[in-house]
């Protein structure tokens, strides 16, 4: 160790006594439950230290536990973290990384643990992360991602070796010395994700670095009637991501629209276009289409007496077969035969206004009324 001022620190669950050899002073706390102690020393010189940990467990505390480390001469104070589960769910969106003597220690012989940012994990040392850690260490980190659905490309520079989990499935396993850049795609679910990197560094630089990025997401569709009972939409291919609830944004979907009995397709709105009963939509985003139908509403026209004379509509029927879209105006006209005289209206309308004018709001029915003339010839 470097001459100067160190500080060391225990952590325990009961008794942790620290002392250097040869130097006749030490630093000894008996704790309760699991906490902490440092003790800060002055070294007269740069020499090689022996230093001893005395621990000791009391059954009232639970499991036994220590843990041991120290800050060197001029290296920054790191506090300790604890690693556990609830530490790491308070802040479940940062890496939280423990770090660990070597690549062969026991997943608690841990010196220190911390949490290590919520992007890109990034790390990189000269030789290793000092506090007591010296090369050939190893660490393991852990969060949860929160993306879309999707496909995505990781990215993992790493040296030296390294195992990749997503969501508890190991998708990369390179646990061997030196440095490689590899890259592995994953379809990750919407919401959370929870990625692991185990690392180790052999000797050397350390480093180990993991990005990511999306290729593929998943796109919403929602297509709605109206009005409702207008009719139907027919969508095909079926949903087909995100546990078969959107679409991977290469699919291309296909609507028709299907009017019902009584209705009339009236054309496409929203991110459709166009009054024809099927549009292809290519799902490269989320997307919500509206297909509209109109009501359809007959009008039945008919003269009292056969033959008395003849009916004509204008406009001619708009909407499905033979029908007309409700709020159109129709002008009904009736031309009496020879012989015959037009007299009024029965049925939808009264009166004798010919043309008459009907208001399509519901089924209507017409009926245009004749007297027959008789002739009468006087002789001279």
């Amino acid at each position: 160790m470097k001459a100067g001022k160190h500080r060391f620190h225990c952590h325990r669950d009961s008794y942790c006594h620290i002392f250097i050899i040869g130097q006749g002073n030490g630093q000894a706390e008996d704790g309760g439950t699991y906490g902490g102690m440092d003790w800060e020393v002055t070294l007269p010189r740069d020499d090689t230290y022996e230093v001893k940990v005395e621990y000791s467990h009391r059954d009232s505390n639970g499991p036994s536990r220590i843990e041991f480390w120290w800050q060197g001469n001029g290296e920054d104070y790191l506090p300790p973290y604890s690693w556990n589960d609830n530490d790491c769910n308070a802040q479940p969106y940062q890496w939280c990384g423990r770090y660990r003597l070597n690549k062969d220690s026991a997943g608690d012989s841990v010196p220190w643990r911390k949490f290590d940012g919520d992007g890109f994990l990034d790390k990189s040392w000269g030789g290793s992360p000092g506090y007591g850690i010296s090369d050939d260490f190893a660490a393991a980190w852990r969060r949860k991602l929160n993306v879309p659905a999707g496909q995505y490309r990781f990215y993992i520079d790493h040296d030296d070796g390294v195992r990749f989990s997503v969501n508890n499935q190991l998708v990369l396993d390179q646990w061997a010395n030196c440095c490689q850049t590899r890259q592995v795609d994953v379809w990750l679910n919407s919401g959370d994700n929870q990625l692991d990197v185990d690392w180790f560094d052999g000797s050397g630089s350390a480093m180990i670095k993991v990005r990511w990025e999306p290729l593929q997401l998943c796109s919403s569709l929602n297509v709605s009637s109206l009005p409702y009972a207008g009719g139907t939409v027919s969508i095909s291919p079926a949903p087909n991501c995100d546990n078969a609830t959107k679409y991977r944004t290469d699919t291309t979907v296909s609507l028709t629209a299907n009017p019902a009995a009584s209705s009339s397709f009236a054309g496409w709105g929203g991110d459709a276009i166009g009054t024809i009963n099927t549009v292809n939509l290519l799902m490269n985003s989320s997307k919500t289409v509206n297909a509209y139908f109109d009501v359809c509403y007959s009008l039945t026209t008919s003269v009292l007496t056969a033959g008395a004379g003849s009916i004509s509509t204008n406009p001619s029927p708009n909407c499905g077969s033979n029908k007309y879209r409700s709020g159109t105006n129709v002008n009904v006209l009736t031309v009496p035969n020879i012989g015959y005289g037009f007299i009024n209206w029965s049925g939808a309308a009264t009166g004798n206004s010919n043309p008459q004018l009907i208001a399509i709001d519901s089924n209507k029915s017409l009926t245009a009324n004749y007297t027959q003339y008789t002739a009468v010839i006087n002789t001279l």
